[in-house]
């Protein structure tokens, strides 16, 4: 029935309900699962920059 998934998680309690409950989807559908993590805007992390420079992402404020 599925075939994709997706999760989109900020940390929160309610967030990490629904991801359960997606992963319990994805397993029992054998479909694939996406997570999205959710991250402030404001301001954007360094380990942010530092992950889009390893992924060869570009990044800047007005990008973000």
């Amino acid at each position: 029935m599925f075939e994709k998934i997706i999760a989109a998680i900020d940390g929160s309690d309610h967030a990490w309900k629904a991801l359960e409950l997606a992963a319990d989807l994805a397993k029992v559908h054998d479909a694939e699962l996406l997570v999205l993590h959710v991250v402030p805007y404001e301001p954007i992390p360094e380990a942010l920059y530092e992950l889009a420079s390893a992924e060869h992402i570009p990044l800047d404020e007005e990008e973000a």
